[in-house]
């Protein structure tokens, strides 16, 4: 018996939400989890779009929403996904110690 679309979208952000826990998996179910996870992303030209229709918030304005100090290097590749019906940027910053680290920061302004 299959998921149907309703199953199938939930186990895919559940994949989605989980990289950290893939850490110490295999190097081919990480492979599989990011092109599971990259379906639901946007291409570049339609982030550079999206952020000129002010649809979403450009990068740097992310950063310093989310506190992350200009000097923190963001490491490549930026993908900005639907979970959940929102759009998140994703990406990693190499941290104080040299290690990279996982962001995930809404890509839409904050309620005020």
């Amino acid at each position: 018996m299959g998921l149907g679309f309703g199953g199938a979208y939930a186990q895919l952000f559940n994949v989605q939400t989980n990289f950290n826990a893939l850490e110490n998996s295999t190097p081919a179910l990480m492979l599989l989890t990011e092109l599971i996870a990259q379906q639901n992303c946007l291409s570049d030209q339609q982030i550079q779009q999206a952020v000129q229709n002010k649809q979403i918030l450009p990068l740097d304005v992310v950063l310093r929403n989310g506190g992350i100090v200009k000097t923190s290097k963001v490491l490549p590749p930026i993908n900005v996904c639907y979970i959940d019906g929102l759009l998140f940027y994703q990406f990693s910053i190499l941290n104080k110690n040299g290690k990279a680290e996982k962001l995930v920061l809404s890509a839409i302004a904050p309620l005020t």
